[in-house]
C-alpha cells in the first residue's frame, strides 16, 4: 500500500516516461563519467542566481561549472548509479510542481568504496521540467530562487 502526503498526486504514465527518459540520460552520462552533462537538465535559473552572487557572466559560470564537475570525480571509478522512481509523489507548492525521486551512487575512491544515497528534485520551471541533485546545503539556493518552494524537504531516507 502506497501512502502518499495530503497534496501529493501518483505519476502520469506520461510524468513518469519523462522523469525516466531525464534520468535515464542522467545516468548515462554520469556513468560515462561526464558529469557536466548534469547541468544540461538544471533550470536556467540556477546559473543565474550563482552568476548573480559571484557577480559574474552567466555562460563564463555555466562553462567553469561544467569543467569543474568533469575534473570534480577525476580519481574516482564509478561503480552505479540508481535511482527509483517507484513510490514518487507528484507534489505541488502554489507556483509548480516537483518530486524528490531517491538516487544511490556507488564510487571508489582511493581504493575506498563509497555508497551516497540521497534524493534528485526534479522541478517545473516555465513548462519544463529541471533537475537538481538535493543537498541540505543547497536548500538555502532551492528557496532563494523558487520562494514558493520554501520549506520542501525529501522524504526520509528509508
Amino acid at each position: 500500500m502506497m501512502i502518499f502526503s495530503a497534496n501529493a498526486e501518483k505519476l502520469s504514465d506520461v510524468e513518469r516516461q519523462l522523469f525516466d527518459t531525464k534520468l535515464h540520460t542522467l545516468q548515462t552520462e554520469y556513468l560515462r563519467g561526464n558529469m557536466s552533462a548534469m547541468y544540461d537538465l538544471v533550470p536556467p535559473r540556477f546559473f543565474v542566481y550563482t552568476a548573480k552572487k559571484l557577480n559574474a557572466d552567466v555562460e563564463l559560470v555555466k562553462e567553469a561549472m561544467k569543467r569543474r564537475a568533469n575534473t570534480a570525480l577525476g580519481n574516482s571509478e564509478i561503480k552505479s548509479f540508481t535511482y527509483d522512481l517507484n513510490n514518487v509523489e507528484l507534489l505541488s507548492s502554489a507556483k509548480r510542481r516537483y518530486a524528490f525521486v531517491p538516487y544511490a551512487n556507488v564510487f571508489k575512491q582511493l581504493n575506498n568504496e563509497i555508497t551516497v544515497n540521497n534524493h534528485i528534485l526534479l522541478l517545473e520551471d516555465d513548462n519544463q521540467w529541471y533537475t537538481l541533485t538535493w543537498q541540505d546545503k543547497m536548500a538555502t539556493m532551492v528557496y532563494d530562487m523558487y520562494p514558493d518552494l520554501q520549506g520542501i524537504k525529501p522524504p526520509p531516507k528509508k
